[in-house]
């Protein structure tokens, strides 16, 4: 399988010293094989093999390398390991309260644990992440031209397209969902840092990445996205720039405007009446017709916590068990939510999954101080990220990241896949590398180019 063999030989890097092609596997199995290496072709799911890698450098980084203290995220890590304790404590309840095995806990509850990554990410040098932002963005700019011609085309260039396809069209252009995994960061990078690239070369990559998000046809990724690169050039105070990447980006709209107006204002997805809806409460129906899909991301998080909330407090505080929707008959004898996503084969609703919002899955499977606890830890870095985004652009682009996981919760469940914290993470790293050069700095009154608010990156 070749999922096994690039889980050992990412163990084998790791430990002979090469961590960048480590790292570069590793975030390539919690990129979903960037689309291209997909579950299928690996012969394991990448996300276990994300959590089986975790693991294994975990425990080698605990025995075999240097402890550090984490003097800039101490709290970080006090959080991470309270996770760590409510974790356990919630295995233990689904064993006890609903009787589950632990084979039936490893599949339901087994992604959250990627999360203490963060205790060896924490050792990764700068220059190593460095090389990993412009490998990332590259295979980004790869990924984006066979995406852009999938889109355009309806041909399979990207792997198992057939699996991520919707009949949700216009005008002819087909919506795909395997767009690359690391767009947003790419785009944000591209924009604000000119350290990785000659211009030329960035403008190139922009643009194409560019039309790669037009062709999601995501609304709220798309807006979203754009809503973040806009904040992002006022904080830099640049209105110059702030009008030449309005032009770019109404360069690369034009030719897919009749598809974003249909986007928005269509029928039964108009964005206007979905808000109405939302602000009306019409989420809070019983029978499942709504004005558009935020009322129904809405409502479908409404009845599970309205369940939840008539449940025992013990339920309220650990969820509906560590129990994926795979074991489906256990699943139907224990829920019967009527809002969710339907298999396309069976025509059942999923229970306790879903990929349209991320507060649906959190709140099943953690409960509401579980998912309070978890929601913590990307708050707390995307303050960190906030508080020190002056520090360097890659740190800015950390802050600008989050701020879009942010947007994009509502419209999708990327932030409830914890395998997406780990380039956070990697960038948290890094941030706390430079202040730890500034105040290396200052203590023995050097003055570092590098550790300045116009920092260049290394």
């Amino acid at each position: 399988m070749l999922g096994g063999i690039l889980l050992l030989i990412a163990i084998i890097l790791y430990i002979k010293g090469n961590k960048r092609w480590s790292f570069l596997i590793f975030i390539s199995f919690c990129g979903s094989g960037f689309y291209i290496l997909t579950d299928n072709i690996m012969g394991l799911k990448n996300q276990d093999t994300a959590l089986l890698y975790s693991i294994c450098i975990l425990l080698y980084s605990h025995f075999y390398e240097s402890r550090i203290r984490y003097k800039h995220n101490e709290q970080l890590a006090k959080s991470l390991k309270l996770f760590f304790s409510f974790m356990i404590l919630n295995v233990l309840f689904s064993i006890f309260h609903y009787g589950l095995d632990l084979v039936q806990i490893v599949q339901g509850g087994r992604r959250y644990f990627i999360l203490f990554s963060f205790f060896f990410l924490q050792k990764v040098r700068n220059s190593d992440i460095n090389w990993l932002i412009r490998c990332v963005i590259k295979i980004t700019f790869i990924t984006s031209i066979l995406y852009i011609i999938q889109c355009l085309t309806g041909l399979p260039v990207l792997p198992e397209s057939e699996r991520y396809f919707s009949n949700d069209s216009v005008d002819g252009t087909l919506r795909y969902y395997n767009f690359p995994p690391y767009l947003d960061i790419s785009i944000f990078v591209l924009v604000f840092s000119n350290k990785f690239f000659r211009k030329k070369v960035s403008l190139l990559y922009l643009f194409t990445m560019l039309v790669a998000l037009f062709c999601t046809q995501g609304r709220t990724f798309i807006v979203g996205t754009l809503i973040v690169i806009l904040i992002g050039l006022y904080l830099n105070g640049s209105f110059s720039k702030t009008m030449k990447y309005v032009i770019l980006g109404a360069m690369v709209l034009i030719p897919f405007m009749p598809i974003l107006i249909e986007r928005f204002e269509s029928g039964d997805k108009s964005s206007t009446d979905d808000l109405t809806s939302i602000l009306n409460g019409d989420f809070m129906r019983a029978d499942g017709q709504f004005s558009g899909t935020m009322t129904y991301r809405f409502a479908l998080v409404y009845e599970r916590m309205s369940y939840l909330t008539n449940r025992p407090i013990s339920e309220q505080i650990f969820g509906m068990g560590l129990l994926s929707d795979q074991q489906t008959q256990l699943v139907r004898r224990m829920y019967n939510f009527q809002i969710g996503l339907r298999d396309r084969e069976t025509g059942d609703i999923a229970q306790l999954s879903t990929p349209d919002i991320a507060y649906g899955n959190l709140i099943c499977r953690l409960g509401f101080v579980g998912m309070i606890l978890y929601l913590a830890i990307w708050g707390m870095m995307l303050f960190q990220a906030y508080k020190n985004k002056k520090q360097d652009t890659l740190v800015f682009c950390l802050f600008l990241y989050l701020l879009n996981f942010v947007f994009t919760s509502f419209s999708g469940a990327t932030i409830s896949y914890s395998e997406t914290i780990i380039l956070p993470m990697l960038l948290i790293a890094y941030m706390d590398h430079e202040k730890e050069k500034i105040i290396y700095g200052i203590q023995y009154g050097t003055k570092n180019k590098s550790v300045n608010n116009n920092s260049r990156l290394q």
